[in-house]
């Protein structure tokens, strides 16, 4: 859900996309801001740096609406309401 509160709070997230048997908020980050498992830090620098600029930045943040608007809004879909219920059902409260 990180990615999902991240596009709603207008941010721009770097991740690395786990491999999961569920899908996975995760996967729709773009590919300029994922980071591959053995990343160093030049690497994230540098994804970084590239993101900052101020095309790319406004595409990566039309990127994350655009996700929200498919995926429902933030905890105001009953998708993504369900899933977090789930995850407290679950026991899992280590995402807070």
């Amino acid at each position: 859900m990180r990615y999902t509160e991240s596009c709603a709070a207008g941010t721009v997230f770097f991740g690395t996309v786990f491999d999961t048997d569920k899908w996975s908020p995760y996967e729709e980050i773009p590919e300029e801001c994922k980071i591959s498992e053995s990343a160093t830090v030049e690497d994230i620098d540098n994804k970084f740096f590239a993101a900052c600029k101020k095309d790319n930045y406004n595409k990566l943040l039309n990127q994350n609406y655009n996700f929200l608007n498919q995926n429902g809004c933030w905890l105001e879909s009953n998708d993504h309401l369900q899933k977090w219920l789930c995850m407290i059902d679950s026991g899992n409260d280590t995402f807070i």
